[in-house]
């Protein structure tokens, strides 16, 4: 793991994203988290390759941690800001390269499965992913989770409106795809999560329908 110092917390307003933490998971696969800003709705990614100025796309993003995957023959840079409340938004941060601690550049070796279901394919051919989605939604009588686990399980809750947990499945990190039932649920809106060592890495509303 290697932490780098950037951004930092303003007087006021909308706080730009500091402390950026990056786990290489293998040479072309880069788990890249910050620490949450208290009032930020969403975040922006700015993602692209180094030396490549027009290779640069822009990826909203939920929450403060995602997965990338690139080339073999390209480095990664990325900078992060946050968009709080009232078309407020942070300063980028400074502009972070991905690279192997080795000085190597990455190899050709992705190994577990991307695709569009649960990753954005940038342009540049750079997928950029949350780690965990549930689909569909609306819902009948099953939902299939990907979790982007790396081998450390996760725990999948669905609560209902009165914050009920109705639903609680541990999800193993050694599998991406979980078939969880719904079809016993009332008809109505729900809240479903996702968390693993601490980190909740999914939020979000659940509806389920009848046929």
């Amino acid at each position: 793991n290697v932490t780098k110092e950037t951004g930092g917390a303003c007087d006021e307003g909308c706080h730009v994203p500091r402390d950026i933490r990056i786990r290489n998971l293998n040479r072309n696969k880069w788990i890249v988290k910050w620490d949450r800003v208290d009032d930020a709705r969403s975040y922006i990614v700015e993602v692209g390759y180094e030396g490549l100025p027009n290779s640069f796309s822009e990826v909203p993003i939920r929450r403060n941690r995602i997965t990338l995957t690139g080339p073999s023959d390209r480095v990664i840079v990325l900078r992060v800001k946050a968009i709080c409340g009232f078309g407020e938004e942070s300063s980028y941060t400074e502009l972070i390269s991905l690279v192997n601690t080795d000085g190597a550049r990455s190899s050709n070796s992705i190994g577990r499965s991307l695709d569009i279901q649960h990753g954005t394919v940038l342009p540049s051919g750079i997928i950029i992913s949350e780690q965990a989605v549930a689909f569909p939604n609306p819902a009948h009588d099953l939902i299939t989770v990907w979790y982007d686990g790396q081998e450390v399980e996760g725990r999948l809750s669905i609560f209902d409106q009165t914050g009920r947990k109705v639903i609680n499945k541990t999800i193993s990190g050694s599998q991406e795809f979980h078939n969880i039932s719904v079809g016993g649920l009332s008809e109505g809106i729900y809240f479903i999560m996702i968390e693993s060592e601490g980190e909740i890495l999914m939020q979000d509303k659940l509806v389920k329908v009848n046929d």
